[in-house]
């Protein structure tokens, strides 16, 4: 089974946690600015004030990547694979992280090369189907390409941040997810719904608790 080695992951865990001593330094850098000019112009402030959010806002995003980053790491995935996976989970606010990484964990075990007997492909076994409908680049025609993992988890992503757009409810969305839209409220599927819910949880804890 491939997965991070331990020197390579320390590796980037250092390379991250250096961009965000940086990004730390100018956050504080920005706030004492502001503490020792407070009778400047509120034009000033204002600048002053927003690039300390646009800083704080950089350091909580390289801080999530770094957690993402432990939690994938000991996955059946290369190094480039994993990276790639981190940037498209970390570049898209369709669905919640916990989400995803629920549903990978349910779908495919996180086995980039996992095939279902309905032909459905990759981590979050895409049928060819639908990742026909969501690959709008005509480079991407080729249902093989459903198996690289980063795009795979990219058209899975676009594909239940739709559903849930239209259901407004993760349990309707992950049955219409696993047996397509026209079973959105058969409960039958409820076991599925749950159990990619309950993974999603035990993430959402594991990464907060970095």
């Amino acid at each position: 089974m491939a997965v991070i080695l331990r020197t390579d992951h320390l590796k980037i865990v250092r390379d991250v946690k250096r961009r965000a001593l940086v990004i730390n330094l100018i956050c504080i850098t920005v706030a004492v600015l502001a503490l020792m000019v407070p009778y400047v112009c509120k034009l000033e402030r204002d600048l002053i004030t927003e690039a300390y959010r646009v800083a704080k806002g950089e350091f909580n995003s390289v801080m999530a990547r770094q957690e993402l980053l432990n939690v994938l790491r000991s996955k059946p995935m290369t190094i480039g694979q994993t990276l790639d996976i981190v940037d498209v989970v970390m570049g898209q606010r369709e669905v919640p992280i916990p989400i995803v990484l629920g549903v990978i964990a349910q779908e495919s075990s996180f086995k980039p090369e996992a095939v279902s007997g309905k032909g459905a492909r990759g981590l979050m076994q895409v049928l060819p189907g639908t990742y026909a409908s969501y690959s709008k680049n005509p480079l991407l025609k080729d249902d093989r390409l459903v198996l690289d993992p980063a795009l795979n988890v990219r058209v899975g992503i676009s594909y239940l941040g739709d559903l849930q757009k239209n259901y407004g409810d993760w349990k309707k969305s992950l049955r219409a997810y696993l047996a397509g839209p026209e079973h959105s409220n058969d409960k039958t599927y409820d076991p599925y719904a749950l159990a990619v819910l309950a993974k999603a949880e035990k993430y959402e804890k594991q990464i907060s608790s970095r």
